[in-house]
């Protein structure tokens, strides 16, 4: 028996040991090539042979001799086996950084034919989103859910067949910040009043204020695509922006816009009604 990509450092070729035998010899052969010995004359109790010279991919024909101290016996029945090209390393997807996609990246593996990248959400098993060239080492997912965080892998792909999964990497594609933000500009002595263009895809949003050039704090996560801010000290100029928020993250933010409370109209006004002749007081 010869392993079938079960490792990239080989191909594992054992066989049950025969009473009488003096040792062991591995042949091997590609193709329609005639079969060479690509072992050393192995010792009586050997049982297994790892070929660490087969070319990753290539599928090769193996077969074993035993030795008698009369000479050889025939080759063993053959088997095919081939030895796996390593999984991709260093793969990263990114968070958050794209409306448009997740980009995945890993090193390209030497030897291999072609690339595959795999994508899961959750618990669901992983499907297959992309298959590139050999020296392919990228990859803009635009078909992943805006603000849903998925998982990547990769496999290197040969002539015999892909190599294993990959160390798994998260990310997620930003929705778009929100545009259309308009502040109240002193219309309203109860606040500012703030509105924008609802996000397709947000699970709500964050808002934040600013004075000057002072650093913004988050005054409130609202659900919708409204706010007031109640907080906000009577006469004093605001700079607002607002982030869209989803399970995975927060987008980039809205543009600014500036909005004031306005102070309390005047209360008791009393003009004088004939009381005197120089003025109306």
């Amino acid at each position: 028996q010869a392993s079938d990509g079960t490792s990239p450092s080989g191909v594992v070729v054992t066989w049950s040991a025969l009473g009488g035998a003096t040792g062991y010899k591995v042949l091997r052969a590609q193709g329609s090539a005639a079969a060479e010995q690509v072992s050393e004359t192995l010792s009586a109790g050997a049982t297994t042979f790892t070929d660490t010279t087969a070319v990753a991919g290539t599928i090769y024909a193996y077969s074993v001799r035993a030795g008698t101290s009369a000479g050889d016996t025939a080759a063993s029945a053959s088997n095919t086996g081939w030895r796996n090209v390593p999984a991709p390393s260093g793969v990263s997807a990114t968070d958050g950084t794209s409306t448009a996609n997740v980009t995945v990246t890993w090193t390209a593996v030497p030897g291999a034919t072609g690339h595959k990248v795999f994508r899961a959400v959750g618990t669901a098993a992983a499907t297959q989103v992309a298959s590139l060239g050999a020296t392919a080492a990228t990859y803009a997912d635009t078909t992943a859910a805006a603000g849903t965080v998925c998982t990547y892998t990769g496999r290197a792909t040969a002539a015999a067949g892909d190599s294993a999964a990959s160390t798994a990497d998260t990310g997620w594609r930003n929705v778009a910040a929100p545009t259309g933000l308009a502040a109240t500009d002193g219309t309203v002595t109860t606040g500012v009043n703030l509105t924008w263009t609802a996000v397709t895809g947000a699970a709500g949003y964050r808002v934040f204020r600013a004075v000057g050039t002072g650093a913004a704090t988050e005054l409130g996560a609202p659900a919708a695509a409204s706010f007031s801010d109640t907080t906000a000290v009577a006469g004093t100029v605001y700079t607002y922006t607002v982030r869209a928020r989803t399970a995975a993250g927060n987008s980039a933010a809205s543009a600014a816009d500036t909005g004031w409370r306005n102070v309390a109209a005047p209360a008791g006004l009393a003009a004088s009604d004939g009381t005197s002749t120089a003025a109306v007081n």
